[in-house]
């Protein structure tokens, strides 16, 4: 399978929107590695997790045909991972000669709720939205995607990613802080090729919510213990915050003891099948 990250900031992006901090001056500055971008995720080109304002920055900067997306599928309804109003242009007239007359898109009862409030007619805009229920797998195609019950929102049932078959899987954790027991029991059932986690926090103290590189230790420490690493698991950092306080290449000599490898945007990676 293909994994494209096609954004690495947490929701203020880096350099944040009206900061003037130390960190997101040197950003300007340096460009490349350092420009993050909003969160979102392809698989194999034709699956995106995540629509937020930043999907036409994604489409330009890393030359991407987003006719050809046949899923979308939706982690939680923050506004740097939701943006309901891009779901309008999947219709006619905005777009023509899709690869697919309809879109189907999978989320949380939660998400759902906001998208058809928006959207009462969803056949208008050409999608079908689809309910999940956590753990239970879903087929997008000829890849297998599982929600699991992420740690975010006290208020909502937010959702993490596991794509390919169980035994050779591949994580994509954002946003969550720790997970609890019920994941963490599916989990233990669970062997990981890669793992794209978030790392909001960097070095900063722990967070409830999100994660930090010593919550992401921790995640790695117990998922072996669980024996749910395949042999050379990769786990790849993304969705930093600018007040994490240091540049992509900083925060790689930082973590590369730890076997990190450490995002930007538009990195791709890929599994063996």
């Amino acid at each position: 399978m293909k994994f494209q990250i096609l954004g690495t900031a947490a929701a203020e992006g880096w350099p944040a929107l009206f900061c003037a901090c130390d960190t997101c001056r040197r950003a300007r500055a340096s460009g490349g590695k350092d420009l993050r971008s909003r969160a979102s995720l392809m698989v194999n080109d034709t699956i995106k997790v995540d629509l937020n304002a930043d999907t036409y920055h994604h489409l330009v900067t890393h030359g991407l045909d987003f006719s050809r997306i046949e899923h979308i599928l939706f982690t939680h309804s923050h506004n740097d991972h939701f943006s309901p109003g891009e779901l309008e242009y999947l219709r006619d007239p905005f777009a023509h000669k899709r690869t697919r007359p309809v879109v189907d898109v999978w989320c949380s009862r939660d998400v759902a709720e906001l998208i058809r409030e928006a959207y009462p007619d969803t056949e208008r805009l050409g999608i079908s939205v689809h309910e999940v229920v956590p753990f239970r797998t879903v087929e997008l195609g000829d890849v297998s995607a599982t929600p699991i019950v992420a740690y975010h929102r006290a208020e909502e049932l937010c959702l993490n990613w596991i794509f390919g078959d169980l035994d050779r899987a591949v994580l994509y954790a954002s946003d969550t802080g720790p997970y609890r027991e019920p994941t963490w029991e599916f989990l233990a059932g669970v062997k990981f090729d890669l793992v794209i986690s978030e790392c909001t926090g960097g070095f900063l103290p722990d967070m409830e919510t999100h994660l930090t590189v010593n919550t992401v230790r921790r995640m790695r420490e117990q998922l072996d213990r669980m024996g749910s690493l395949n042999p050379g698991c990769r786990f790849v950092l993304t969705h930093f915050s600018h007040n994490m306080g240091m540049l992509h290449d900083e925060f790689q000599e930082k973590v590369r003891e730890d076997g990190f490898l450490v995002a930007y945007d538009g990195i791709v990676l890929e599994t063996q099948e």
